[in-house]
């Protein structure tokens, strides 16, 4: 696993974060951007990379549902494009 960036609408922050840090995975936050409200985390693998891995693919699912909930087809803007 390598380092990776994702992109957290800030109504999903404490649900993702909660994650983050539950199972202990190394982050950074590289960006707030309050215009489109939402922040981009940097995530690094740590001791336990399967873990992390398993945890970064349940963040993945969280934000699609996210996505599939806030969005519909008619709205041009995505928020996962910066």
């Amino acid at each position: 696993m390598k380092e990776q960036s994702i992109k957290i609408p800030m109504d999903m922050a404490i649900d993702v974060f909660k994650v983050i840090v539950k199972e202990n995975i190394k982050h950074e936050v590289a960006q707030v951007d309050e215009t489109r409200g939402l922040f981009v985390v940097i995530v690094r693998p740590g001791k336990n990379i399967s873990r992390h891995e398993e945890a970064l693919k349940n963040i993945q699912e969280m934000l699609l549902d996210y996505q599939e909930y806030r969005f519909s087809e008619n709205e041009e803007l995505d928020w996962r494009d910066i």
